[in-house]
């Protein structure tokens, strides 16, 4: 595969855009696993009453037909040690895209340096072809001028 600038600019944006995308692994666990969050219950699957029954702290929303219901302390829990258990790996999960992404435009730099030391190198061949080309057709000239 032949590299050229272009090809190189759409590897580093690919880069950029997986890390951008994926790199976000805690920040996601911890708004699915947030304690505090409260849980959407329609209508049809409790009443008012029942929810007053039963002491809970809940918010009414008739334009969506539910309440937002508190999270009991078994399910607050549950996000809890879902976030301590599972931190660790996301943390890790996100360090290793950074290193990646990291990883991934020094190569490309280096591709790029690379790149240019070979279109250098091309560029002075080329130069001492046409020069000896020149000089032939120049000793052709003479030899029929003779």
């Amino acid at each position: 595969m032949q590299f050229n600038f272009m090809n190189i600019r759409i590897i580093a944006f690919i880069l950029i855009l997986l890390f951008s995308s994926s790199a976000c692994f805690t920040p996601a666990l911890w708004k699915a696993t947030d304690p505090n969050e409260y849980i959407q219950v329609s209508y049809a699957e409790i009443t008012e009453k029942e929810l007053q029954a039963k002491n809970v702290d809940y918010r009414k929303d008739d334009k969506k037909s539910c309440y937002y219901v508190e999270k009991n302390s078994f399910l607050k829990l549950k996000d809890y040690s879902c976030r301590m258990l599972a931190t660790p790996i996301t943390v890790v999960l996100d360090t290793f895209v950074a290193v990646i992404l990291i990883v991934g435009i020094t190569k490309t730099a280096e591709v790029v340096e690379k790149v240019d030391e070979v279109n250098k190198q091309k560029e002075i061949f080329e130069d001492r072809q046409q020069e000896q080309f020149e000089r032939q057709k120049e000793k052709e000239l003479e030899n029929n001028n003779k």
